[in-house]
């Protein structure tokens, strides 16, 4: 999967979330409270609701890119419980900041906000990436603001079109809810493309076009489900083949193939530094190492 499909899916994914948040919020749950707690208590059980389905739709991105069982089930799990908190959380806060600023769009905004830097984390801890943590936290916030803002803003608009509070709640929340997942998870998918430094692309193979960012100190290749760079269906490939390591901003592979089936540009290596435009051969599956700011050779 391309960066740019990544992009495409996290924002289908984060959607989908949001709706299936939104429709077991109004299937299930009662909406209707009229006390400070009562409104906090029906936040963070929102929060937690729309957490869920959010972070385990997000969080298996990963295993659906890599066709990995074990990445999926992981991405799920972590997802949904790191979603469930930041929900409780965001939401909560978000309410009692929305009280304390007698409400307005930016405090909605500001508690969404908090949510979804915490639901960005999701993936980088089930992966166990700090970076990515990072980067997807940072797009959290934004896709968060921008979709909280959306979310406040069209229950209004429908309020005015309609007439009726039931309905404009309704309808306004379901696509604040979808603008909101998709907000986040495109912001999310866009920094760490943005940022990250360097990726390896797939040239041939069952995973031809396919593109992995480079964001661990340790990044292994092989064909098994829980390398970060999975090359499923190359026979000739090791379960955990070669491994790339980020050591004092560079990058060298070193191969774990005991037949020494790893290649760097045409020379049979077991250890070599990486520069951009490399050209990486693991077992018969050709791939490209890029990385910012090296020209091509």
């Amino acid at each position: 999967m391309s960066l740019r499909m990544r992009i495409y899916y996290h924002t289908l994914f984060g959607a989908t979330g949001g709706y299936l948040g939104w429709f077991l919020i109004h299937s299930y749950f009662n909406t209707e409270t009229a006390s400070q707690t009562g409104l906090l208590a029906r936040d963070a059980q929102f929060g937690a609701v729309v957490g869920v389905c959010l972070g385990a739709l997000l969080g298996c991105t990963e295993g659906v890119r890599t066709r990995s069982i074990r990445k999926l089930a992981m991405g799920v799990s972590v997802g949904a419980v790191v979603g469930a908190l930041a929900g409780t959380i965001g939401l909560t806060a978000g309410e009692l900041i929305y009280g304390a600023t007698d409400g307005g769009m930016l405090s909605r905004a500001a508690g969404w906000a908090l949510f979804g830097m915490l639901v960005g984390t999701a993936e980088g801890i089930a992966r166990r990436a700090p970076r990515r943590c990072a980067y997807g936290a940072f797009g959290g916030v934004l896709g968060g603001f921008v979709g909280g803002a959306t979310c406040d803003r069209t229950t209004d608009l429908m309020l005015q079109f309609t007439g009726d509070r039931d309905l404009a709640l309704a309808l306004g929340g379901m696509v604040g809810l979808m603008v909101l997942g998709a907000a986040i998870a495109s912001l999310i998918a866009l920094v760490e493309v943005v940022l990250g430094r360097a990726k390896l692309r797939v040239m041939n193979g069952r995973h031809e076009g396919s593109e992995s960012i480079i964001d661990r100190k340790e990044n292994r290749i092989g064909g098994s489900g829980g390398c970060e760079i999975v090359l499923s269906g190359d026979t000739s490939v090791e379960k955990i083949h070669a491994v790339i390591r980020q050591e004092n901003g560079r990058f060298r592979i070193q191969n774990l193939d005991p037949e020494g089936r790893c290649w760097v540009n045409q020379q049979k290596v077991d250890e070599a530094e990486l520069r951009g435009s490399d050209r990486i051969k693991v077992g018969n599956t050709m791939l490209v190492f890029l990385e910012e700011g090296t020209p091509a050779r």
